[in-house]
């Protein structure tokens, strides 16, 4: 049976914790279908109240091979990413991250902030003739909107009733936002190549009879030529839709990945101690010059720069050490902000300062070859540490537990190395 053809499926969402402590509800991908045409990725999240504590936490994390489609009903997000991108998101705008070869980007509640915040991501996967391209980000402040027997429409992404998005996208694909503030009933035309899928954030709403409320995704299939959409009072609702055979090949999905750990055994960056000594992974800077490189800066030529531009855009996360930071470390975290941020912050959430010796951080071959080069290389090395990226790991370890743990990593293939003592004081 093709997707064209498949039956409705009314598909219940997971609710899953997003960043620090936010509770989202994932309608897709579910167990029983992962995509939607090109569609791989929805969360809804809120309304929540972020008046009090930190609101929207997300830490840097990279992407590669899609794009990222924010959008508010209520609320700001302020959007961070490795291009530069300092962006705060409010309702009626779009933001569009396009991570191509590769990009880390964060989200937070900002300061100061509205009371209550409510909205949509969704990733839409890249062609594979498009995957490699360069990372972008797009903020678009205003949006088609359509006004429809009491339906107000704006169009994020594709083409509605002759209004077209200005959101860039790779593949042929739909996404709408409708907002009923009464009772209306309506139709729209839609692309029978497309299949299409529909989510009710507040409110319910009927999608050619079938009654949808909040909490579930209900997949339309493909095929129609028409969508009669029916509310009984106010309601929020989103339709998206794409065809999953355009692109000459096949498609780049990422995947995040989500664990659990023994009760009082999960390291978080709150347990170092006075004393414990700060022991890093692999190589740090690798991931900054690679990104230098790209941007058509001067860095070392041959084997040393193609080893960078892989640090860049082929980051290895530490997932073997896993059993070993659980059995050794008392504090870690990954380095993505950079050394002397990430190792900072573990600090600070240990109550703890850090004494950080740089002429200690271990760097790699090719990141020494650039080192020499440098006329200042204190400056340099400072670089190497602040730039980011690299997604090693900076562990706090009690003294006599840092020599298990770097053997462990030894035996796992990666190298660690003593950078800093912890000590009292902030």
């Amino acid at each position: 049976m093709s997707l064209l053809q498949a039956e409705r499926q009314l598909l219940p969402a997971t609710e899953t914790v997003l960043g620090e402590g936010m509770r989202i509800r994932r309608a897709l991908p579910t167990r029983l279908r992962r995509m939607v045409g090109p569609w791989t990725f929805m969360d809804h999240f809120g309304p929540v109240d972020v008046a009090h504590g930190d609101g929207m936490r997300v830490a840097p994390h990279p992407h590669i091979g899609l794009q990222t489609v924010t959008w508010l009903h209520r609320g700001e997000i302020l959007h961070r990413d490795s291009l530069g991108s300092l962006q705060t998101i409010r309702p009626g705008q779009l933001n569009l991250m396009t991570s191509g070869r590769g990009i880390s980007h964060s989200e937070e509640s900002p300061l100061p902030r509205s009371p209550e915040l409510h909205g949509l991501q969704f990733w839409i996967a890249l062609p594979d003739e498009s995957r490699a391209i360069e990372a972008a980000f797009d903020h678009y402040p205003s949006l088609p909107v359509i006004e429809r027997d009491g339906l107000r429409i704006s169009v994020l992404v594709g083409e509605m009733l002759g209004e077209v998005s200005p959101a860039r996208l790779y593949s042929p694909a739909l996404g709408l936002d409708m907002e009923a503030t009464q009772g209306i009933a309506t139709s729209l035309p839609l692309r029978p190549d497309f299949e299409y899928a529909a989510l009710v954030s507040e409110g319910e709403a009927e999608f050619d009879g079938e009654t949808l409320a909040p909490g579930s995704l209900l997949y339309l299939g493909g095929g129609r030529e028409s969508l009669a959409i029916r509310t009984s009072g106010a309601a929020r609702l989103t339709l998206i839709g794409g065809d999953t055979t355009a692109g000459e090949g096949p498609f780049t999905v990422a995947v995040t990945a989500f664990g659990e750990v023994p009760a009082g055994k999960a390291v978080t960056r709150a347990g170092a101690r006075a004393g414990d000594r700060l022991i890093v992974t692999g190589t740090i800077g690798d991931a900054g010059l690679g990104l230098g490189l790209a941007r058509g800066e001067r860095a070392p030529d041959g084997e040393a720069a193609a080893a960078l531009l892989e640090r860049h855009y082929l980051p290895t996360p530490r997932i073997a050490l896993a059993p070993a930071l659980r059995e050794h470390a008392r504090a870690a975290i990954d380095v993505s902000d950079g050394l002397v941020a990430d190792a900072g912050h573990v600090a600070a959430a240990s109550g703890l300062a850090l004494a950080l010796r740089l002429e200690d951080m271990p760097v790699s071959p090719a990141a020494e070859a650039w080192l020499a080069s440098q006329p200042d290389e204190a400056a340099a090395r400072l670089r190497l540490a602040t730039s980011g990226d690299d997604y090693e790991l900076a562990c706090a370890l009690a003294p006599e537990r840092a020599g298990a743990f770097i053997a462990a990593c030894r035996e796992a293939g990666v190298e660690a190395k003593e950078a800093g003592v912890f000590g009292a004081g902030e």
